[in-house]
């Protein structure tokens, strides 16, 4: 069968453009060079048809591209920007809570404020934020740590390719960062920020960096720089540095892939809102999308991304404590009086998963007996040696309030059962393979006589039902919901949110 193509005379440049046709282009010639070595199928090239202004402009009409806009009258500029992760966090809880108060119209004004992502930068003179034209856009690169699964923004390399006249010089220039590292005066907000993006292997490789650099230090009998050396470890030194860049840009891209398929972050577009029962300033309530241990399942977990509860802030983990408690409550003062029990499995932390901490009640007879249950199949997990202590009693903890913190190093995968308010155990995972992803539902399962397809490969409940469910349940925790009893400091960012909108 012959091919046809649509074929047009070359347009003049007075000459209007054609709105709806399609315009078909030749292929370009291919060298006979790289033509005998492409083989007879990819030798020629190949022609293709270039789509109308209509189709490209309904392709491109929803990606909108904001510039600074100049307002003629008294030529006050207005500048934009894109919004920030933080900034993106708190427009999407403010969506979730003004969906869940029913007011349709703030709703709608949110929801058009996120999509376009932008803010106006408010500036006295209108230079604040300016961008050139054809400046490139600049990305926050994130380093992560498989080991740990620790993420942290990426620090540009310090180091300098000049050599030192002399050997005086080139020591200083050694010593130096560490020199300057530990001499300057660090207020507590830079220690502390300087805590959290450090860890002990930073440190280490610090100092045995410095070290190796210093011996590798040599001079010649007359006591000038060997240029050779200083040649041969420049070389070395920019090849370490574009190493270190791409890995830094492959763990980004790893770490933005994560936060887009997350189900949990409130950004991300697989986002269950309809699963929501009720939101704090950092923190959210809600039932989980299978059928579950019992109809009242449900879980707390945090409106941004953290891999465990280790790495969280103290008033993240106190508002997850309100949570626990207001539960604690509910199922307390219930008719049938129900015990509860809490855990969190931190099992593939390097894979940056969305932390939770699952929320079950229990009949008061087995809820006393749970910790029994627990702690032998704790002391049964994985081998019978281990490096790390197999038990760890929460109980212990100086600070029982903090739960499993301070008691296992960052970056570690565990596992954690917490039996109504009281303290209870944990468990360092060593062999993540010999550990199983649905531990604490198996123990929970055996207790309550329950079939097996409750935990193993769960079937995900349609819209319908999990927002059935979640009505039911939220309706029970409204006396006990403690964002209502404790709403001054809600109030007042929605506040602050209305004002901000008033303003844009």
């Amino acid at each position: 069968m012959k091919r046809t193509y649509l074929l047009r005379r070359p347009k003049d440049d007075d000459e209007e453009e054609d709105f709806y046709s399609q315009e078909a282009v030749k292929a370009k010639p291919i060298d006979p060079h790289l033509a005998r070595n492409l083989g007879p199928t990819f030798a020629a090239g190949k022609d293709f048809v270039r789509a109308s202004q209509k189709s490209q402009n309904e392709f491109y009409g929803n990606q909108k591209v904001m510039e600074a806009s100049t307002s003629g009258g008294g030529g006050i500029e207005k500048q934009f920007r894109q919004m920030t992760h933080d900034e993106r966090n708190n427009l999407s809880a403010s969506i979730i809570k003004a969906e869940l108060k029913g007011d349709k119209e703030k709703v709608e004004k949110l929801k058009r404020r996120l999509e376009e992502g932008i803010i106006e930068i408010k500036s006295k003179n209108g230079e604040a934020g300016q961008e050139k034209n054809g400046e490139k856009k600049s990305v926050i690169l994130m380093e992560m740590d498989r080991k740990s699964g620790l993420t942290k923004p990426a620090v540009a390399s310090n180091k300098s390719n000049k050599t030192a006249d002399n050997s005086n010089n080139n020591k200083q220039q050694i010593m130096g960062v560490l020199e300057e590292e530990y001499s300057k005066q660090s207020s507590l907000d830079d220690m502390l920020a300087e805590e959290k993006r450090t860890t002990a292997e930073d440190q280490l490789s610090m100092f045995n960096q410095a070290a190796e650099i210093f011996s590798q230090n040599r001079q010649d009998e007359e006591g000038f720089f060997d240029d050779t050396l200083d040649s041969r470890k420049k070389r070395k030194t920019d090849k370490a540095d574009s190493q270190q860049r791409q890995t830094m840009i492959k763990e980004h891209k790893f770490v933005e892939r994560t936060l887009d398929s997350c189900s949990k972050c409130i950004e991300s577009r697989l986002f269950e809102k309809h699963a929501v029962i009720a939101t704090g300033k950092k923190t959210y309530l809600s039932v989980i999308n299978w059928d579950g241990l019992s109809p009242e399942h449900c879980y707390i977990t945090t409106m941004e991304h953290y891999s465990s509860c280790l790495v969280l802030d103290e008033d993240v983990w106190e508002e997850i404590q309100f949570w626990m408690k207001s539960l604690v409550n509910m199922w307390r003062e219930d008719e049938e009086d129900q015990d509860c029990v809490f855990f969190e499995n931190a099992r593939d932390i390097h894979e940056q998963k969305h932390m939770s901490i699952e929320c079950v009640p229990l009949p008061r007879e087995i809820g006393d007996l749970s910790p029994i249950y627990f702690k032998k199949a704790i002391m049964e997990s994985e081998k019978e040696w281990s490096v790390n202590k197999k038990l760890i009693d929460l109980s212990k903890n100086p600070r029982q309030s903090q739960g499993v913190r301070g008691l296992v190093p960052k970056g570690f995968p565990y596992f954690a059962v917490y039996f109504g308010l009281q303290p209870g155990y944990a468990h360092v995972i060593e062999k993540e393979k010999n550990f199983p992803v649905n531990f604490a539902q198996e123990i929970i399962g055996g207790m309550l006589d329950l079939h097996y397809k409750h935990w193993k490969n769960p079937k995900k409940q349609s819209f319908n039902e999990i927002k059935i469910k979640r009505e039911q349940l939220r309706q029970k925790f409204s006396k006990y919901d403690w964002t209502e009893k404790n709403s001054t400091s809600l109030l007042d960012n929605e506040k602050e949110d209305e004002k901000e909108e008033e303003k844009n």
